[in-house]
């Protein structure tokens, strides 16, 4: 199967539980008029969720009509077709998370009441999402292994309310985020140090199952049993979600709890040498700070615009009454607090034309020899230092060469987020600021059917395909 086809049969699977772009179903009605295979695909996959969409109504019949019901189910998809097969389970994992959960606890409830022949033959993740849903609390370590950095291990907590205390071993530092209160809070030693930083531009994450990320790729996306496997001498179930072929998710989940024991997330950079992870460093020191202190600023994003990583959750703990102190703000006897601000939200056409506003006023009007130099801390790096240090205050300098280093960074992942989509063209080598008429770069963003483009006095219009400047 080519990519192409891959990608046609997620918008498919897409198709049955939500409406498509107007975009999207004109590029997939096209695509299965030329294509027998995607075509069969499709056919196979809307006759398996009509089947799945019956099971509400098997609980208008008795317990051994279920029974009887379902087994005929099974049998028939158990039939072998002339056809390549699309297997039921992995078909309900497809679906978005409405339909899968309606589908999975109706089918799970009735499988599990029939005998024992079922039980444990399908690990249902939808109990799974349920009893993370219903926790109070969880306790973990994670082991990163992340391309460039000696590998390092942290303590975690997370309550009801999804704040969360992250212990750094190495760096003897303790991080506090309230995704609700959009605050993070953070301690470090020698010298005593507080930092609260008001976080802006993301939704609040409500409860502790929000917070936890992968859950809600899981039901999300797809995510399908793997089988059977011992960790620390008891069977636990794997959960793999790889539909994302830049980002993998395994869970491992104790069958009598259904609660995860374990997770593991995977990273892996888009091989296109082209697309970059934004990061920028500041040190304090640069900016006349005695006691020097480094930030960084960095992002990742979809398509592969990340660093190489391996990030694992181990020794799980759910359920233990964590003590409300861990996840105290309160500034301890002896630190100095400073407050800051950040700008989190999602990156944004408008954070480009910041980015590039930055970029020419540090550079003397020129824009970037090329895009990915806004993410690039050798590159960037001396260019701030260079324009906000001075004679002011030393801390006020350095925090606002850090709030633009941030909208740096999120300019330069929007620039990447559109070579992804394979829309995206920069045409600002050896140009400054100031020409109206000028074409400086243009991107299309999915689902639109228009371009933008940018021109030099940094000003965005839509344009058609036909009239894009030559290249």
């Amino acid at each position: 199967m080519t990519e192409r086809c891959e990608h046609f049969r997620k918008l498919i699977a897409d198709s049955l539980s939500s409406a498509l772009t107007p975009s999207d179903k004109v590029d997939l009605d096209e695509h299965l008029g030329q294509c027998n295979t995607c075509r069969e695909y499709s056919t196979s996959l809307a006759q398996d969720d009509r089947l799945l969409l019956e099971y509400p109504n098997l609980f208008t019949r008795s317990i051994s009509e279920i029974k009887a019901a379902t087994l005929e189910s099974l049998e028939e998809l158990a039939k072998p077709a002339p056809r390549e097969s699309y297997p039921f389970w992995r078909n309900i994992m497809k679906l978005k998370y409405a339909a899968m959960i309606l589908i999975v606890l109706v089918a799970t409830w009735a499988i599990g009441h029939f005998s024992d022949t079922f039980k444990g033959s399908t690990p249902a993740l939808a109990r799974v999402l349920e009893e993370i849903g219903k926790a109070r609390d969880l306790s973990y370590q994670l082991h990163y292994q992340v391309e460039g950095i000696e590998p390092f291990e942290t303590k975690n907590y997370v309550n009801s309310y999804g704040i969360q205390r992250m212990e750094h071993l190495k760096f003897s530092s303790v991080t506090i985020t309230d995704r609700v209160g959009g605050k993070q809070f953070s301690l470090f030693g020698g010298p005593e140090k507080a930092l609260l930083t008001h976080k802006s531009g993301k939704p609040a994450k409500e409860k502790m199952s929000d917070y936890l990320a992968w859950v809600e790729t899981l039901h999300k996306k797809s995510a399908e049993f793997a089988g059977v496997e011992i960790i620390k001498g008891k069977e636990t179930h794997l959960f793999v979600n790889e539909e994302d072929i830049y980002y993998t998710i395994r869970v491992w989940v104790d069958p009598e709890t259904d609660l995860p024991v374990k997770a593991q997330f995977v990273s892996i950079p888009n091989p296109d040498s082209d697309i970059v992870s934004p990061r920028i460093m500041l040190n304090k020191m640069d900016f006349g700070v005695p006691l020097g202190e480094y930030k960084t600023i960095s992002y990742r994003s979809s398509g592969g615009i990340t660093l190489s990583a391996t990030v694992t959750m181990n020794d799980m703990i759910w359920n233990s009454g964590l003590d409300d102190s861990l996840f105290s703000m309160d500034v301890p006897e002896g630190y100095v607090l400073e407050v800051d601000s950040l700008d989190v939200s999602d990156n944004l056409e408008k954070d480009l034309i910041d980015a590039l506003a930055i970029w020419t006023k540090m550079s003397g009007n020129a824009f970037p020899e090329n895009i990915n130099d806004l993410g690039t801390g050798e590159i960037a790096q001396p260019l701030l230092v260079s324009f906000f240090d001075g004679e002011g205050d030393p801390e006020k300098e350095f925090d606002d060469a850090y709030a633009a280093a941030n909208t740096l960074c999120k300019g330069c992942v929007f620039a990447q987020e559109m070579k992804v989509e394979e829309t995206w063209h920069y045409m600002g080598k050896g140009k400054h600021v100031g020409n109206s008429n000028e074409p400086i770069c243009w991107w299309k963003e999915k689902g639109s059917k228009m371009f933008r483009i940018m021109y030099g006095d940094l000003h965005v219009e839509d344009i058609r395909e036909k009239n894009l400047p030559a290249h």
